[in-house]
C-alpha cells in the first residue's frame, strides 16, 4: 500500500511538472516505453535495483538505452530529471506504478475515463460502442474501453469502471449463488 501512495505523488508531481511545460503527452510517452522496458528487460532491472551501481552511472545507462533506438528524440527535460530522482531515492521499481498513476492524471486532466470489459466470447464490436457511449453518457466523460476475451467467465462479462466492478458474468452469478447457499445452510434457513 504504501508504495501505491507514494508512486501517485511521484506520478502527481512529474504530471504537474509535465502541465507547467505543455509536455503531458510526450511525458506519458516517455514515462509509459520506460516503464514497459523495465518489466519487459530483466537485466535493466537489476541494473536499476543494484545498490552499488551510482545514480549517475544508472541515468548514463538510461539515456543510452533510450537513445539506443533510433525513433527516441532524446529524453525530455521533465522525464530526465524525474528519472533522476526515482533513481537517487532508490525507487525505480515503481517506475511502472507511476506511469500507471500518470497516465490516470493525463486521463482525468482530459476528461477520459478508462474501463475495461472482460467478455466471456467473442467481441460485439457494435455492443462495445454502445457500451462506451452508454458510460460516457452516465460520466459524462470520454470512455477508452478496453476488450479482453476471458474465457472462464464462461458467459456475460463483467466491466470495471476506475474503482468499480460490475460482474454480469455466469461464473459470477454461479459463485453468487454457491455463497448464498452456503450462508442458507449455515444459518439453517
Amino acid at each position: 500500500m504504501k508504495d501505491a501512495s507514494v508512486s501517485r505523488r511521484y506520478a502527481r508531481a512529474v504530471f504537474q511538472a509535465a502541465q507547467q511545460n505543455r509536455s503531458e503527452e510526450i511525458v506519458f510517452h516517455e514515462l509509459t516505453w520506460l516503464s514497459r522496458q523495465v518489466l519487459e528487460q530483466p537485466a535493466l532491472a537489476a541494473v536499476l535495483r543494484h545498490p552499488r551501481v551510482r545514480t549517475a552511472k544508472k541515468m548514463s545507462f538510461m539515456e543510452r538505452w533510450w537513445g539506443s533506438f533510433p525513433e527516441h528524440k532524446p529524453l525530455s527535460p521533465i522525464a530526465k530529471n524525474f528519472l533522476r530522482i526515482l533513481l537517487h531515492n532508490k525507487r525505480s521499481g515503481l517506475l511502472p506504478l507511476v506511469a500507471l498513476n500518470y497516465e490516470k492524471f493525463w486521463n482525468e486532466s482530459r476528461g477520459i475515463v478508462k474501463a475495461r470489459v472482460r467478455i466471456a466470447g467473442e467481441a460485439d464490436f457494435n455492443r462495445l460502442g454502445m457500451l462506451s457511449r452508454t458510460l460516457g453518457g452516465v460520466s459524462r466523460r470520454e470512455v477508452k474501453l478496453e476488450m479482453i476475451e476471458d474465457s472462464r467467465l464462461l458467459a456475460g462479462f463483467t466491466l470495471s469502471v476506475e474503482d468499480m466492478l460490475w460482474d454480469a458474468s455466469l461464473k459470477g452469478r454461479l459463485e453468487r449463488m454457491k455463497d448464498h447457499f452456503k450462508h442458507t445452510l449455515k444459518n439453517g434457513q
